[in-house]
């Protein structure tokens, strides 16, 4: 994924932190539809530029919390509505909707968390004119899923992870992969090449001892 802005039809929606900002600019992709339960459904891809740490040291300074879990749910949260821009025709990307990602904790690697049971914000999810958004570099979380997520909280209760470089699935032999991207055919999230080289392909635990390595 190329970290730009893209294409016509542009909206701005900053999601800032106490420990970083991801100031998101979606450029939308042409939709198209997919099949699915003998219905069609159009899909467009959002391309964020994600303002994000860079590198794993980074990446965990700032960080207020490195946890594994399993995401236990996911509901749709409240659409970013978008204000009318020069320059963009009305109606482009009227709303980008948002999901709230239920997470069990099952530990935490370091910082801490509000408790066992957290909620992490997502950007994409199904627009209310049946229009289905994916936001390129962060795909869809599934319910059962383990995965160990660098997090900061939002101020409203919910954790915001940082981008693509901050959301890893774990596998069956506690092995850390960047999730499959649906905007890119199922190919594997691009990651900023430094935090690929540090975490792609390591297990959870020679993964955590780096972490708390990092934090001292």
């Amino acid at each position: 994924m190329n970290h730009r802005a893209l294409g016509a039809g542009i909206a701005v929606a900053c999601l800032t932190t106490s420990a970083a900002t991801a100031a998101l600019a979606f450029g939308t992709a042409p939709s198209h539809p997919r099949s699915g339960d003998g219905a069609q459904t159009r899909t467009v891809t959002v391309h964020p530029v994600w303002v994000t740490p860079t590198d794993l040291p980074q990446m965990v300074r700032e960080s207020t919390a490195v946890v594994e879990g399993t995401v236990t749910s996911v509901e749709a949260g409240a659409p970013i509505v978008q204000p009318p821009r020069p320059g963009v025709p009305l109606g482009a990307v009227p709303e980008i909707p948002t999901q709230r990602i239920g997470v069990r904790v099952d530990r935490v690697v370091s910082g801490a968390v509000s408790g066992s049971d957290i909620v992490v914000f997502q950007t994409g999810g199904q627009r209310s004119d049946g229009v289905r958004v994916l936001a390129e570099g962060d795909p869809p979380f599934a319910v059962g899923a383990k995965q160990m997520l660098f997090l900061a909280p939002r101020g409203d209760g919910t954790y915001l992870h940082f981008g693509p470089a901050g959301r890893f699935e774990i596998d069956t032999r506690r092995t850390l992969r960047p999730p499959p991207d649906p905007a890119h055919g199922g190919d594997p999230v691009d990651l900023p090449p430094a935090v690929a080289q540090r975490v792609d392909g390591r297990g959870t635990d020679d993964l955590g001892v780096t972490v708390k390595e990092l934090t001292r």
